[in-house]
Parts: structure tokens; sequence; C-alpha cells
């Protein structure tokens, strides 16, 4: 399962050519999901149990409302890879980076990097929304394009998290996708985005000399005011939100608008509807205004009901701040309120992987420390049990 949350980029890029595509990585997901239960390697508290089999009964419940197949599918396909995807954050920080599984990973993360910042150069990748000029390559939306971008960016820092190796070179490719997700326009994610690259950004150079740390603060300040502030009002998240303002709409882009009729149909609902919802079907199917809630928690209500909500508040903290209030932990539980309530985060499949490899990388104790040659790592495994004569001063041994 964590391998295939790793090599993630590689369906979703494919998805934008064949459409569906990403149902056979759900389809793999879950069968390695029901294997690795089966052999016991996957852990359930009870806590877990209780929540994972009420989203499992919201099924029939989805059903007696009169769902249709299509809406059933892809959204339980999106809710279930989001609460399993959480149980497997420790897993990911425990991939061998000498192994195949690693080289594999390294090249679907820069291949997919490279195709991004290629596409960036393509005008055809380009659609003009809200009056700007936004970055969307062959998606339906420039939010797919967004969660992709992120995903990336966070796979760049594990990366760095496990190999010392061309930092620079690393950093600066974070450095692009972090303008192409600027590009987007997509403002909740870009900001989710943008805290990743900066945790990372501190992490990569946290080993340099403290003056030395200081001039490249301050020549990189310099360069950022003199070079990218300028050209940062040209993106389209800058556009986007200076045209919304311009043509008389708030800010939120009618956000507030949308809250407040959807909590209208929650309040209207049956009081049974209102505990245990009204079925995934109820938002997409029968709601007047079939544009989404842009507020995940409002789409909990509608769906699985108060207890499904406080069901799925708990499931995301417990699993985000696994390591108490570690400062990872709580950063990445405030990137999901954030993404939560001004967009969505559990239908957003790559934000979601975003998270789990953010916190496996940074949390602590999580990923061992960097590659060494494999030389030393041989040197190792034959001296590793062998007593060393300190008597001997002589000796390398």
């Amino acid at each position: 399962m964590e391998l295939l949350i790793l090599i993630r980029p590689f369906f979703q890029l494919v998805n934008q050519y064949i459409s569906g595509f990403t149902y056979l990585f759900s389809l793999v997901f879950f069968v390695c999901f029901i294997r690795d239960c089966a052999k016991s390697r996957l852990r359930f508290d009870r806590f877990e149990i209780i929540a994972l089999c009420y989203f499992f009964l919201s099924i029939g419940i989805s059903l007696i409302s009169g769902s249709t197949v299509g809406t059933l599918l892809g959204q339980f396909n999106k809710l279930f890879l989001c609460l399993f995807s959480m149980l497997v954050i420790n897993r990911l920080a425990s991939i061998n980076p000498h192994g195949t599984r690693a080289s594999l990973i390294r090249k679907v993360t820069y291949f997919s990097a490279a195709f991004v910042l290629i596409s960036l150069l393509l005008p055809s990748s380009y659609q003009s929304l809200w009056g700007a000029k936004t970055f969307q390559m062959a998606f339906s939306s420039q939010h797919e394009t967004a969660e992709l971008i992120t995903l990336l960016i966070a796979l760049i820092g594990y990366d760095l998290k496990l190999y010392s190796r061309f930092i620079p070179a690393r950093l600066l490719i974070a450095t692009g996708l972090l303008f192409a997700l600027l590009m987007t326009g997509a403002r909740t994610i870009t900001i989710a985005g943008g805290v990743i690259y900066v945790v990372q950004l501190l992490y990569a150079t946290k080993g340099i000399d403290r003056r030395l740390r200081g001039l490249v603060i301050i020549f990189s300040s310099v360069i950022i005011a003199l070079v990218v502030l300028p050209g940062l009002s040209s993106t389209a998240l800058f556009e986007k939100s200076k045209n919304l303002e311009g043509s008389g709409s708030s800010f939120s882009n009618g956000r507030d608008q949308i809250w407040l009729y959807y909590y209208s149909v929650f309040s209207n609902m049956p009081v049974i509807n209102q505990f245990f919802g009204a079925g995934v079907g109820m938002i997409l199917e029968h709601s007047r205004l079939a544009i989404g809630t842009h507020n995940d928690f409002l789409s909990f209500l509608i769906s699985f009901g108060i207890v499904g909500l406080v069901f799925y508040l708990i499931y995301m903290a417990r699993s985000l701040l696994r390591n108490g209030l570690a400062p990872c932990g709580l950063l990445a539980f405030l990137i999901f309120i954030w993404c939560a309530f001004f967009n969505g985060f559990s239908g957003y499949t790559e934000l979601v992987f975003s998270l789990c490899v953010f916190v496996a990388t940074y949390s602590k104790g999580a990923i061992a420390e960097p590659e060494r040659s494999s030389c030393v790592c041989k040197l190792d495994s034959i001296y590793r049990d062998r007593p060393v004569n300190i008597t001997n001063r002589g000796s390398v041994f």
C-alpha cells in the first residue's frame, strides 16, 4: 500500500489521457489492503474499527436513499482511499532507501516532475478561468493539477530526507513545481503546497553552517525581491484574486453563499438523517446546487450525519497527530483543517497522500538517516557485531 501511495503521480498523469485509469490504482490499493489485513500487517484499534464499520454501513444508507452506482463508486472510492492511507503513515517511513522500491519511487517522482515542468512551457496546458491564464495541463480542473503538484513537492521532500546528494538541484525542481502550483490558481491547495515546500526548504538547509546559511537566506531574499515578487502578480493565483474582487464577487468566490445553501439543506433534513446522514447522493444528485459544498464538514454532515463528521474529525486527528503535538503533525492537521474547510480534503486523493508523505517524512523518528556509500554499508554489515580493539590505535577497526 505504501509503495502505491508513493508512485501515485504516474496513475494521475495517465488519467489525463485515459479517463478512469486511477480506478485501476484503487483496485490494486484495496486488494493490497485486504491482503495486509489477512496477513495481520495492519493493526486497528477499537476506534478505527468502529469508524470504518460506520462508513461501510453508510453504503447501505446511500443505497436506501437511491444513490446511483456511479455516485457510490466515485464517492466511497475517494473516502476509503483517504481513510486507509492514514493507516500506513508509519510504514511510509520504513521504505528501504537502498532497495529497488526506492529507485522506482525516485524515477516516478522526477519523471512526473519533469513532465509537469515541461507542460508548464506549453501553451496548450493553459485555460482561461476568471480572466486569468491558469495552468491545467490536460486535467478537467485546475484543482487536479494543483493536488498532483503538491504531492510531487511532498515526494521531493521525502527524497531529500532519504538522500543527501544534489540538494540544490532537488530544491530547484521543487521551486519550479511551486511556481507551477501558483499558476494553477487553486488558492486553497496552493497554500497547502507552499507550506510543505517551506518546511522541506528549512529542513534541507539546516545542516549548513549558520553563517553560510544566513548568507544564503539573505541572497535568496534579494533574488526573490528583485526577480520573483514582480512576476507574482501575473501568476494565476494573484490574477484570479484580483479579478474576483474587481468584478464585485467576494474573495471567497461565492463560498459563503454555497455554505449557507447547504447548511439550510442540512437543517431541513429529518432528525434521523441529521444524525446518520442522507447518503452520498444527496449532494451530487438531489441538490439543486450541483457544484459541491466546497467544505468537507458540510459534505460529511449531509452525507454521513453528525456521527459521521465526528468520526471523520477524530480519525484524521488521531492519524496526523499520532506522535502527539509534534510540530510536523500539528502543522499537517492545520493544513487538513484549512483544506477541508475552504475546499475539501477527502475527495482530493493526491492532497491526502501529500499529507501522509509529509507526516511520514518529518515526524519524530520518521525515516532513517540519509544514504551512505555502498562501501560503508558493506563494512557496516561485516563489522556491526565484531568487537573493536580500542587498544590498537593504529588499526582502522
